[in-house]
């Protein structure tokens, strides 16, 4: 279980492996933050150059602005940069109030949003929930029992390594009997957590750190996969990004964690009957957690579309 939100985000930000059982590895190289990095830097800069006609000498003065203060505001949405365009052009350039609407018309396409925003994070990329938050959200998860069911009919019978019997002869030749796995979770959550991307202020912790996840980017690069997006000059194409063989394919969005775990192993009888031999076997141990049981993982497809909503 994560001590600190850092430990946290870094099961969040590796990237899961084409395989059944995932394994958090926290030396892996492929991670999330990364692979991002690699897309903003290999899509082509878009070449609408209404708006900085427009801007004229202001438009490196709008690109500073931009990069200082965008982290205080919420959501990226268009509402967001109307709100961006209309303070900085009240106090630095009434003049150029009127480039506002072709500004909110190249808004969609643009890089001039996300890139900001990744190199504000200064290389620090937070996930939107704390592991503080775990604890909050366990005490208003559920319990939750699951039981096994073993039936065991055939002969037992004993071995010998090095003179010593690994079965006790006692046994030989049981009854049919169950074997009973029942495992108590007094409390039990999904803790889904996404890439930051909108200011918490609430939130002491993520207050501290830059939000620097531009979902509408993902989306541009996923939809398109020719080279009207994906610059020809960058080692870098959607192949290799989300193709067959690509770095990122899946990611991991949620970390299943319970507390205050009770297993309880026994054996019975089919027809009922009690046997002192045999009810010597049953054991129970309790664990008090929170511990993570494992990860939900999603597609890529699955999360820029989720992300979208």
């Amino acid at each position: 279980m994560p001590y600190t939100s850092q430990e946290m985000w870094n099961i969040f930000n590796s990237i899961p492996a084409a395989q059944t059982g995932y394994y958090y590895d926290p030396a892996q190289y492929n991670n999330f933050s990364s692979a991002y990095q690699q897309i903003l830097y290999s899509l082509k800069p878009v070449r609408d150059s209404t708006f900085k006609n427009c801007m004229g000498v202001y438009y490196q003065k709008w690109l500073n602005y931009v990069k200082k203060n965008l982290n205080i505001f919420d959501p990226i949405t268009n509402d967001l940069i109307v709100k961006l365009f209309e303070a900085w052009s009240e106090a630095y350039a009434p003049v150029k109030s009127g480039c506002l609407t072709v500004l909110v018309e190249s808004f969609n396409n643009s890089l001039s949003i996300a890139i900001p925003m990744f190199e504000n994070a200064k290389q620090k990329y937070a996930w939107n929930k704390t592991v503080n938050e775990i604890q909050t959200d366990l005490d208003g998860g559920v319990p939750l029992t699951i039981t096994l069911d073993i039936r065991v009919s055939q002969e037992f019978k004993p071995f010998t390594i090095m003179g010593k019997n690994y079965i006790s002869p006692q046994i030989i030749n049981i009854k049919p009997y169950l074997i009973q796995l029942v495992v108590n979770y007094e409390k039990i959550i999904v803790f889904y957590s996404f890439p930051y991307s909108i200011i918490d202020n609430h939130n002491t912790i993520l207050h501290q750190y830059t939000p620097w996840y531009y979902p509408k980017v993902m989306s541009y690069a996923y939809d398109t996969r020719d080279n009207t997006v994906w610059s020809k000059n960058k080692s870098i194409s959607w192949e290799k990004v989300f193709g067959q063989s690509g770095f990122m394919q899946r990611v991991c969005v949620a970390l299943v964690i319970a507390k205050g775990v009770n297993t309880t192993i026994s054996y019975h009888y089919i027809n009922g009957e009690k046997d002192s031999d045999l009810q010597q076997f049953a054991k129970s141990s309790k664990s008090e957690g929170p511990f993570i049981l494992g990860v939900i993982i999603r597609d890529i497809d699955q999360f820029i579309k989720g992300s979208e909503k």
